[in-house]
Parts: structure tokens; sequence; C-alpha cells
């Protein structure tokens, strides 16, 4: 999920170029509701099968198959800096072994114009045609799933085509995997694609909020607007941005195999049923999920959305501020800047036609510049207060605040940016305990904490729990021997 409405953002914010520092954010919002199906919790985990672990890593000394699979909008690269750390052991990289492994990056992407189902079909068929070259003296059942976002709920499907719907989809080597971990992975459903609409009235908001205030004091443009008819004119670019350019940039939020996994969607209950069956719960499970603090969620998140995680070094996608201390902090400052230059001049203004009340000609000035500069004021205060509101009108496109109805409380849910957490822990018949990936947690005041959505794929956390599935801490099946 890389394409997001802070293109918007970024664009407005290139055309102005603007530069300052910035005070702290005021969490506000002006949604009041969001819906969440009622019976959202009504698929919760079972761990009470008992449960076939396999031969782990083959006596500690086999190779073994490692599938990286990628989520919306992502490609065979997505995993590219890990798939690289698991196979290489002259990068040495500190921390985490390169493992006896073949690890490789199916690609789906030809299907996601279909179904989950498609797409589980088209990355089976990739395994079973590296299950084909595999030396010998790999069993390809001990082979591991890692994947991403929706990924993982294209591996649940390829489960339950392997252990529920399709027999004849299993090889005839065997199925090509035995474990699967999932990593940020929505099990049950995300919210944000339920939101589409919202996310295109938060950007709307964003252009018509953040274009006032220059648009009135450059004077090329505050005369070809008044020309081709002001507030209207910059009502209809802002529409029509959101609702002609920006739904391409949003193409892949509106893929048709994003319609499988909406919150109550009915795929996601037949995904849940597989439950029943003993063959796909005794299989070898686990969550990852991420964790971002809530300071600046929206900024945090847009940090790893602009950029790729893979820009940066092995596991070094860890500045989360990036974005936010070079092009957001600027801007909000210089919001803040114009529209207390306006207030002060509003006061001495004010202050003038005190004193000059009696003159006639110089009360008339002071009125007529009292009344520029509150339209200054009311200008530029739109875009101040949009930077003070996004990240409470993100929290509610992502289904991460919840609004009390007639009332203007909320209850915030824990989330990675994207994805809420109570939708990436809920898998029906996980083997292990679920994985918290939240690098520096009781550390307040460490460079980074959290893992976001996307860079989750390369940061310090990842790094961390994958270390440890691979040494069998959870759970002796991934146990991966080091080269």
């Amino acid at each position: 999920m890389k394409k997001i409405n802070c293109l918007l953002v970024i664009l407005v914010f290139t055309i102005l170029n603007m530069n300052a520092q910035r005070p702290p954010f005021v969490d506000t919002c002006v949604y009041r509701e969001i819906y969440i199906p009622s019976d959202w919790h009504s698929k919760t985990a079972r761990l009470d099968y008992p449960i076939v672990w396999g031969n782990g890593d083959n006596g500690n000394a086999a190779y073994r198959g490692i599938y990286f699979i990628h989520g919306l909008g992502g490609d065979a690269s997505a995993w590219n800096k890990v798939q690289q750390a698991c196979m290489d052991k002259s990068l040495n990289i500190q921390g985490f072994p390169a493992r006896k492994c073949y690890a490789y990056t199916p690609d789906y992407n030809n299907h996601t114009q279909g179904t989950l189902y498609l797409a589980a079909k088209e990355v089976l068929n990739d395994i079973r045609i590296q299950t084909n070259v595999l030396p010998e003296s790999v069993d390809p059942n001990q082979s591991i799933l890692i994947a991403h976002s929706q990924g993982g709920l294209v591996a649940r499907t390829m489960m339950h085509l392997n252990f529920v719907q399709e027999s004849n989809e299993v090889p005839s080597k065997g199925r090509g995997y035995g474990g699967v971990v999932f990593v940020s992975t929505p099990l049950q459903g995300a919210m944000i694609l339920n939101n589409r609409q919202k996310m295109l009235d938060m950007a709307n908001d964003a252009c018509k909020s953040l274009i006032q205030g220059p648009t009135s004091t450059t004077p090329l443009m505050r005369t070809v607007l008044r020309k081709l008819g002001g507030k209207t004119v910059r009502d209809d670019v802002c529409n029509l941005v959101t609702e002609d350019v920006l739904p391409l940039f949003f193409a892949d939020y509106y893929a048709p195999v994003t319609s499988d996994y909406l919150v109550g969607a009915e795929y996601i209950n037949t995904l849940n049923e597989d439950q029943n069956n003993m063959d796909y719960c005794q299989l070898p499970k686990i969550v990852f999920y991420g964790v971002e603090p809530v300071n600046n969620i929206f900024w945090r998140t847009a940090n790893w959305l602009v950029k790729s995680p893979n820009d940066a070094g092995f596991f070094e996608a860890n500045d989360d501020y990036d974005f936010y201390n070079n092009t957001v902090y600027p801007q909000y400052v210089y919001y803040d800047a114009q529209y207390q230059s306006y207030e002060k001049k509003y006061q001495q203004a004010s202050k003038a036609m005190k004193w000059t009340w009696w003159t006639g000609v110089g009360a008339i000035a002071s009125e007529i510049a009292m009344e520029s500069y509150a339209k200054q004021i009311a200008r530029w205060s739109m875009g101040k207060y949009w930077f003070e509101r996004v990240n409470g009108q993100w929290e509610v496109v992502i289904g991460a605040r919840e609004y009390i109805k007639g009332s203007s409380q909320w209850t915030r849910k824990e989330n990675d940016g994207i994805i809420i957490t109570e939708s990436a822990i809920n898998l029906p018949c996980a083997t292990s305990q679920r994985v918290r990936v939240f690098p520096n947690e009781n550390n307040p005041n460490a460079a980074y904490r959290g893992s976001s959505h996307m860079q989750i794929r390369n940061d310090e956390g990842i790094k961390y729990h994958l270390n440890s599935l691979f040494n069998g801490d959870y759970g002796i099946f991934f146990k991966t021997s080091t080269k």
C-alpha cells in the first residue's frame, strides 16, 4: 500500500516551496463517526489443535526454501533487502547471520485485477516451478512463506486451496511449503479500503485548506484567480484533483483483488472457516504485527510511502521523521507564521483605528486594513488548522479512531499506520503467540521507535524478530541453520 493522499500534499508543498520550523501539532479531527461492523470480533484465533511441527531444519544442517510474498502495490523487489540478507553470507550483517536457504520472491501482479483466488493460484504455480528446480536434498514441505500485508491474504488463500478447497493444488513433491509467517497482514480486513472515499475527502480538504493562503498573497495567482472566479476556481481545481486525478494514483486501492478483504467481506469469513480443518490448523503459522506510536502517525506513515524502505541499508529503514522534519515541519511553521503575522497586523490596525476614529479618512483606512487582514487570517488559518487535524483524520480513515455517536469523544486503536492491530493479529488457528514488532518500545528517547506498515520489511524490528524466528524461538519448525 504505497500510493496515498500525501502525494497531493507533496505536490502542494513543492509548488509553494516554503521553509521554516514548526511547533507541536494539536490532535483534532473534523469527522465525527466511523462505521465498524458489529461482528468484527466474531472470528477469533484458535490454539487448541495439536501442532505437528515437522522436522524443523532437518537436523540443523539442510538448506530450505523461503518465499517472500509482497503486498498491495508491491512487486518481487518488495522484500529485496531481507531476501539478500538471508542468503548472502558475504554481507556479514551484525546481528543477522545468513541462513542455509534458497530465497525467492513470487510476483502475483498479473492477477491483481482479479481475486485473491487467482493471485494465490499464480503464487502456487511459481512455487511449483521453484520446487522442481530445488536441489534434491531440499524438502519442499520444509519451505517457509513470509508474506507482507495483502500477500498474507494471498497466503491464506493458498492454504485454503491446499487444505480445504482443491486437493489437486498440491504439487507432486508436496504443496511446496510447510509454515507461514504473516507480516502486517489485514487478516480480518483493511478498514482503509472501506474508507476510500474518506481518503479522497481528506485529500480534497488538504487541497482547499493549503491553497487558500498562498494563492491570496501571491500577486500573479491572486490576479489570475480573481479573473477566473476566485474561490470557485480553487474549489473546482481541488475537486478535479480528488475526483479525477487522485483515483488514478489510488489504482492499487481500487484493484478488484481488494474487494475480497474489505472489512466485513464474505471472503474473509470463508477463510476464517478454515479453522474447522485439522490439517490446516496443524500447519505452523505465526503473526508478526507492527505498531507505531500515536504521535504524528500520519507523517510517520507517509514517510515510508513517499520513499521505499529498500532505499535504506540492510535493516536501516528506521528514520520515521525524515519526511516530517524536512518537508512537513517547515511548512506548518510557515503557515503559522503567516497567520500570526496577519493577527499582529490586525491588532495594530485596530489600535490605529481607536486613535484615528475622529479623523475620518484615517479611520476608514484602518477599517479597510482590518477587513483585509481578517480575510488573510481566515485563509492562512485554514492551512494551519489542516496540519493540526490531519492526524485525527488519518486515524479515522484507517479505522484507528472510533467516535462515539452524538459526541466529540473517541477511542483510539493500536495500529501500524495502515492496519489496526485487532485485524493484524486475528489469525484463526495460529500455532504460536503473535509477535509485536516495536523496537525500542521501552525507550521513549530512542532515535526510532515502532514499525510502520511499510518500513517493517526492512527495519531493526524485523531484523531482530526474523533472527529469533530462524533461531527457533517462535517454533522449532522455523529454525534454520546459519551458513
